[in-house]
């Protein structure tokens, strides 16, 4: 009876451990893999079928406590316990296919499929996939400035399952308030005002790009474009709705993010005006979307004075700015 027990709580704390790691990708998966580690230890101590030499089990007990313990030290990566977790329900189904019930039998051979689809991963579970943008609109009236979003398949499997019906009641909605889902930066001043320093499209306070965030921030350039248009008059996007990638450094030089084509495949199911990314970047989106105005853009400044211009020149402003 103890042994099944031990043996059901080691697969409850690898379910925690695989739902945190695949899914959540949070710090604590390791440590519930390690306690998985440990009860299968204990457990394989007081196996007492010798189906296996005792020798390998110690063996494989002390390098699963091991890699645990490296994993969650950051050594190791996730999926090497994963692994690990792996074969031990494959060892734990095998012990449960001897036990001669033929309930047990088919419980045995449906964890033991699961193990080897965790052994052996499922190609692109990990693989990025477009998500809802965000949206840094500051008003209604004017154009949208949206930040394309990713995830991995299996957040956006496990987010489909666990869609709950407040959800479903939150569909009427109006378009312009269920579509403003993302944070601002930081302000790095409160009583900066920013506004009367603006005179577009030229020149940019240093102040703006000291903002908390956006040096690592993928949205940091749609971010910050959304705290320039809520301080000056009018509005830069010209009623057009328009995307960016990028971080921004403290020079206001634009930066590379990654998994850069999948944010640009996010940023293209959009269908924005302009898409705005790093010079680096420009051949790489237009490989992804070639029928997009993608913007290659060096500096915040940039931006600006391409918004700047006529909404029926920019295709030309884009390959100008592109040339120079």
């Amino acid at each position: 009876m103890m042994r099944m027990t031990g043996i059901a709580l080691y697969f409850i704390l690898s379910g925690i451990a695989l739902y945190g790691g695949f899914v959540l990708d949070a710090d604590w998966a390791p440590v519930a893999g390690g306690g998985a580690a440990m009860l299968f230890g204990a457990s394989a101590a007081t196996d007492r079928a010798r189906r296996v030499p005792p020798v390998v089990l110690r063996l494989f007990s002390i390098s699963f406590a091991a890699a645990a313990t490296l994993t969650v030290f950051k050594v190791f990566p996730m999926q090497v316990l994963i692994m690990f977790l792996a074969a031990g329900m494959a060892w734990f189904a095998y012990e449960l296919r001897g036990g001669g019930s033929r309930l047990r039998g088919r419980a045995a051979t449906a964890l033991f499929a699961a193990a080897c689809l965790l052994f052996l991963p499922v190609p692109g579970v990990h693989k990025p996939v477009p998500s809802a943008p965000s949206d840094y609109s500051t008003s209604v009236e004017a154009g949208r400035i949206l930040a394309p979003n990713v995830k991995s398949r299996a957040v956006a499997a496990a987010e489909w399952l666990a869609r709950s019906w407040t959800e479903a009641s939150a569909a009427g909605t109006a378009p312009e308030e269920a579509a403003r889902t993302g944070a601002p930066l930081a302000s790095p001043e409160a009583s900066e005002d920013f506004a009367a320093l603006y005179s577009l499209p030229f020149e940019v306070p240093p102040a703006l790009y000291r903002t908390e965030g956006a040096a690592t921030d993928p949205h940091a350039l749609m971010k910050l474009l959304a705290r320039w248009n809520d301080a000056v008059e009018g509005d830069v996007t010209q009623g057009q709705t328009v995307m960016g990638i990028g971080t921004v450094a403290a020079d206001g030089s634009i930066g590379m993010v990654e998994p850069f084509e999948a944010y640009v495949e996010a940023a293209s199911l959009a269908k924005p005006k302009a898409l705005f990314v790093p010079v680096d970047g420009y051949l790489r989106a237009r490989s992804v979307d070639k029928e997009l105005l993608v913007v290659p853009v060096a500096r915040f400044e940039e931006m600006l004075y391409f918004l700047n211009e006529p909404v029926m020149f920019w295709p030309l402003r884009n390959f100008g700015l592109f040339c120079h």
